[in-house]
């Protein structure tokens, strides 16, 4: 076996391990049914000829509208669920699904940081940073219905800037339709996916003539999702999570700037001490860059290559700017994730702040390594302990 080879397998091993040892300290299993299986549900539906549900669920993120129950997430991940509620019903292997997906979303983080860097040790160190040692372990541990959409999101962004590295162009850009079809937000980093592919030595006129060709599949997958919106809900920007009773109670609905502040210092909050114990939020979140210490690593490395080179190149300055500008378009949502350990909306933000960490690390040594390896200790410990503190009732 080679070294690559055996890098890959590596990190399928060690992520299976990292999510094996947290379910089994949170009480968790893989074999355990879903009880927030809200895409079964909807594929149950779809494959029963209809486009709400049967019955309203309680403990369920339920949107109504005219009488009518609907799930009010994103709709792909019922998509890819539909030939498993064919054969299985609503008893699909949500929890072996989302480690596929998180197995998945390392096997790509690699791929990504072989196409960037030819250390494969450098490749193999960043990929697992990414997978186990930040709050996106956290994710990966359950399928319920917030989490699974999620993992989606993350790992068919990072193989849709896989594929826009590699030259393929068409595939990269239906991918990230798959991951805005989970997160629609993610839509922030269609300016950068659109410029990687341009600048795949493409002239401008090339880029231009063959541009909505390469976007066919993509456009397809969009105007599915569109329509599926207009059918339930009379708009095709409309999937149902402006229907649930929360926002419509709310003075300010789903998104709003009176938002904004609140949430921003949640970003920025530290656990506190209550009768000698370290109390972590369990609602909109505790420090972004305490549960995923990736973050500090991609600001230390910005910083040096600015001051390295004097200034930053668009590669490396236009990420930072787009995920600036997601994470306060995130902190003018109503909530901030809600019940869960980290701060888990800013996980959306990583795979491009994965990439942008490359380009920026890629002329350097081994030093940002030497500087991440405790930081990569401390969030696999911290996401592995904190999340089964979580379930267990102890946070």
């Amino acid at each position: 076996m080679n070294k690559t080879n055996f890098n890959y397998f590596f990190i399928v091993l060690l992520i299976i391990l990292a999510n094996l040892i947290t379910m089994a300290l949170s009480g968790n299993s893989p074999i355990y049914p879903n009880i927030y299986n809200s895409y079964a549900l909807q594929a149950e539906s779809w494959l029963n000829g209809r486009l709400d549900l049967s019955v309203n669920y309680s403990h369920l993120e339920i949107a109504v509208y005219n009488g009518k129950y609907f799930v009010s997430f994103p709709p792909f991940p019922s998509m890819l669920l539909l030939p498993f509620v064919f054969f299985l019903g609503t008893n699909t292997p949500d929890h072996f699904i989302v480690l596929f997906m998180a197995v998945l979303s390392g096997i790509y983080a690699y791929k990504l940081a072989l196409n960037i860097t030819a250390d494969r040790n450098k490749a193999l160190f960043y990929s697992l940073f990414l997978c186990i040692g930040s709050n996106f372990l956290f994710l990966s541990n359950t399928g319920y219905v917030w989490f699974m959409a999620q993992v989606f999101a993350f790992s068919f962004t990072l193989m849709s800037l896989y594929y826009a590295r590699i030259k393929k162009p068409s595939l990269s850009m239906f991918l990230f339709c798959c991951a805005l079809g989970c997160r629609p937000l993610n839509m922030v980093y269609m300016p950068y996916l659109i410029y990687m592919i341009y600048n795949n030595e493409y002239t401008f006129k090339t880029f231009a003539k063959k541009l909505i060709t390469w976007a066919i599949p993509a456009i397809i997958l969009g105007c599915a999702y569109m329509m599926l919106n207009y059918l339930r809900f009379g708009s095709v920007f409309e999937f149902g999570h402006n229907y649930l009773p929360e926002f419509i109670s709310s003075e300010h609905g789903q998104f709003s700037l009176a938002y904004l502040t609140d949430n921003f210092t949640s970003l920025w909050r530290l656990p506190s001490f209550e009768n000698g114990r370290l109390l972590f939020h369990a609602f909109d979140g505790t420090a972004f860059w305490l549960v995923s210490p990736i973050f500090v690593t991609y600001a230390a490395t910005f910083i040096r290559h600015s001051v390295c080179y004097k200034k930053l190149d668009t590669a490396a300055f236009f990420p930072a700017v787009l995920i600036i500008s997601h994470l306060l378009l995130l902190c003018t949502h109503k909530t901030m994730g809600g019940w869960h350990f980290g701060h888990r909306y800013t996980v959306d933000v990583l795979p491009v702040l994965f990439l942008g960490l490359l380009i920026q690390d890629a002329g350097f040594g081994k030093s940002a390594l030497l500087f991440s390896v405790p930081l990569l200790a401390w969030g696999l410990v911290l996401n592995t302990i904190g999340t089964a503190y979580l379930y267990l009732g102890y946070l």
